[in-house]
């Protein structure tokens, strides 16, 4: 196998030694040293031996895979069809990278690129990039936009560990939330989220600027989290998670004129379907547990989607309107044994399976958006 000879560049060069397992399902993806900065009480980081371990008897062999350069053939080929995204659990190389599989074709082997990623997101004919680099004895964080032909731009800072990112369908805004040390008020973990103007090359600052109502009042607190953006099909229209006094709200606001407003209680992490008319989101149930429902925003009606019965802490992605993608990774294992991302049917009871094996943070390409290289 060759390696895209990009790969032995500083910012992605892969670490060497132990392999880290995170699970992810109950809190983010957060290195041991940050974790015990940050108040986050149910992320559980577990320490996998880089020793061989046995598949499952019902799990298939670790698959195979191709480093690609941006302009490779295969790699434009791909993209020229509807695809699918996502953050490679694979070891080595591989760990860590964007990689590229078709959506009708999700157990081939995957087109790894050389973009390392901790979220990414695209839409619209924009990439975003939520990324970290180590920088003596600590972590620098940013974001990095890219274009259709995986084409990186200028990096900007982040504070905090990359969370969830998102990309309005147009492509015009993007939304990057990241955990934060040093200013939480009493809670347990404290969030950032910024939202961005891709077409003009802006940052429009923090959501905590927004003014917020609720009955039709204003709404404020210092304790207020904001997470898991999610942007409608209306230019500038999204829907996110609002934390404040141990409760979470949906709300629904609009990015231009940096307004928004209280839907109704006990919705962490919305995705806004493909049709626009059911949002996905995990409602918690206990302590550090979760389940995943949609909600119909003419009614404001839930109901959970019967194949999933686990606890899963994700902002899930529609593969189309009535399925959806999500990661979810096991306690104990190596990555490539552990992470995988499932498919869930949102009104059938039919059960949850694996989508892609070796995989986390699922991003669904359906529009054509890079032309077959000539032959």
């Amino acid at each position: 196998m060759a390696v895209d000879a990009s790969f032995s560049s500083k910012r992605h060069a892969m670490p060497h030694g132990t392999l880290l397992a995170s699970n992810l399902n109950r809190g983010p993806v957060i290195p041991l040293r940050h974790r015990r900065r940050i108040a986050v009480s149910r992320m559980l980081l577990v320490v996998a031996s880089a020793s061989p371990v046995a598949w499952a008897a019902d799990a298939p062999p670790p698959k195979t895979w191709t480093a690609v350069a941006r302009d490779n053939a295969d790699l434009l080929r791909l993209r020229s069809g509807p695809h699918l995204l996502y953050r490679s659990a694979l070891g080595g190389e591989a760990y860590g990278r964007l990689a590229v599989v078709a959506l009708d074709r999700p157990d081939d082997p995957p087109l790894i690129t050389n973009l390392k990623c901790h979220r990414a997101y695209y839409a619209g004919g924009r990439g975003i990039c939520l990324g970290s680099e180590e920088e003596a004895l600590r972590s620098r964080f940013f974001t990095l936009p890219f274009d259709r032909a995986l084409q990186s731009g200028r990096e900007s800072p982040l504070v905090g560990f990359p969370s969830r990112a998102r990309i309005s369908p147009a492509g015009r805004y993007a939304a990057a939330t990241t955990f934060v040390e040093g200013d939480s008020y009493g809670g347990k973990f404290s969030t950032r989220t910024l939202l961005y103007d891709l077409q003009r090359g802006q940052s429009l600052g923090d959501l905590e600027l927004f003014a917020v109502s609720r009955n039709g009042k204003p709404f404020k607190s210092v304790d207020f989290n904001f997470w898991g953006v999610t942007f409608g099909r209306e230019e500038g229209r999204f829907f996110a998670t609002l934390g404040t006094g141990g409760r979470t709200y949906l709300i629904t606001g609009d990015v231009r004129e940096r307004t928004a407003r209280v839907l109704r209680e006990n919705v962490e992490c919305p995705s806004l379907s493909p049709d626009g008319k059911r949002i996905a989101f995990k409602k918690r149930i206990a302590e550090g547990r979760w389940r995943l429902h949609t909600l119909d925003l003419a009614t404001l009606q839930e109901r959970p989607i019967a194949g999933e019965l686990r606890s899963v802490d994700d902002q899930v992605e529609w593969l189309d309107d009535g399925h959806v993608l999500y990661e979810y990774v096991e306690l104990v294992g190596l990555p490539q044994l552990a992470a995988n991302i499932w498919i869930a049917a949102v009104d059938q009871p039919t059960p949850a399976r694996v989508f892609v094996r070796a995989a986390t943070a699922p991003v669904v390409v359906r529009e054509a958006v890079a032309k077959t290289a000539a032959p």
